[in-house]
């Protein structure tokens, strides 16, 4: 039977980790990926960094129009919700920028309260 990795969301501030499951191929969703991925969002450069932890390189910068401070991925992996800071001279407001996982871009931009630094998902 081939086997494939699946992702999972265990979660830390600013980094999203991933505790990595053994899961026969045929039980994956179609659009899952059977690469282990690792997302770090990177407050500084206003990205989140696409590491591929079969090779521990990063692969991808998805640019993001905040501060970015934590993110969390669905559970089938098919979208990261990363929570930011939008500042604009004295005026900040809160955001979460939706990536679509499969193509690593910003697919939605959700205006909400001050300062979001911590985002779950059921």
């Amino acid at each position: 039977m081939a086997l494939g990795i699946r992702r999972k969301l265990v979660g830390a501030v600013g980094l999203a980790l991933f505790a990595l499951s053994v899961t026969p191929v045929s039980a994956l969703p179609a659009t899952a990926s059977t690469i282990p991925y690792a997302y770090v969002v990177n407050s500084g450069s206003r990205t989140v960094s696409v590491v591929n932890t079969s090779t521990n390189t990063v692969v991808k910068a998805v640019k993001v129009s905040s501060y970015p401070a934590d993110i969390a991925i669905t559970p089938k992996g098919t979208y990261g919700y990363v929570t930011g800071e939008v500042v604009s001279g004295t005026v900040s407001s809160g955001i979460v920028s939706v990536i679509k996982l499969s193509t690593d871009t910003v697919v939605k931009t959700v205006k909400v309260g001050s300062y979001p630094s911590g985002v779950a998902i059921t």
